[in-house]
């Protein structure tokens, strides 16, 4: 499948979540046309290096978001405001230049089934989130809710991995992660390091 690619930097495309951001570069704004033309579908991944401008393949995450464009709109600066909504997790297998970026992508189609050990690692992830949350007055009801009703598990590490300031390189990793138990035990890590960090911050205000 080749698709319109989007460089993202500083943001990590999860599937189940919404991610915003503004496109300026002329590739990635043609990128975005070339979707809004067709599907809306393409492909987002992000730069190993945030800060470099040019686009190659050596500073791209292999892994990335398959999306569809929700909403789009044209800046007076004309670069454009996008909300797109990751769909699935796919591969980069190869990368072209020209007018805009388009990427080969594999979709990567896993199995999340619920057996004993990904219930319990799941009742132990909504709680090590419900704790950071007690703590994070920054996050909403609404999310607290939204995560307690979520079964499946691909899907509970998706949202989480979305809406917990995890390290730039700590959400890359959980995107990368194909065993779902082995993810859901490294978000466990994660999380109660966030909230190790948290409570530092509070004691120390």
């Amino acid at each position: 499948m080749n698709l319109p690619l989007i460089a993202l930097r500083g943001i990590i495309a999860f599937p189940d979540t919404n991610v915003t951001f503004e496109a300026a570069r002329p590739e990635t704004v043609k990128a975005l046309e070339a979707a809004m033309a067709g599907d809306k579908t393409l492909f987002m991944t992000a730069q190993i290096n945030a800060e470099t401008e040019e686009v190659k393949l050596d500073n791209l995450y292999k892994i990335g978001t398959v999306a569809t464009i929700t909403q789009a709109m044209r800046l007076p600066n004309g670069a454009m405001r996008i909300i797109a909504r990751g769909k699935r997790r796919a591969v980069l297998v190869s990368f072209s230049t020209g007018e805009y970026f388009t990427g080969g992508v594999e979709e990567i189609l896993t199995q999340s089934l619920l057996d004993t050990d990904t219930t319990a690692l799941s009742r132990h992830l909504k709680k090590y989130y419900e704790e950071y949350f007690s703590i994070n007055k920054r996050l909403t009801a609404d999310s607290l809710m939204n995560i307690i009703n979520i079964d499946n598990p691909e899907k509970l590490c998706n949202v989480i991995s979305h809406e917990i300031p995890f390290p730039y390189e700590t959400k890359q990793a959980s995107l990368e992660l194909l065993n779902v138990k082995k993810r859901m035990e490294f978000l466990i890590i994660s999380l109660l390091n966030e909230i190790e960090l948290l409570e530092l911050q509070k004691s120390i205000d």
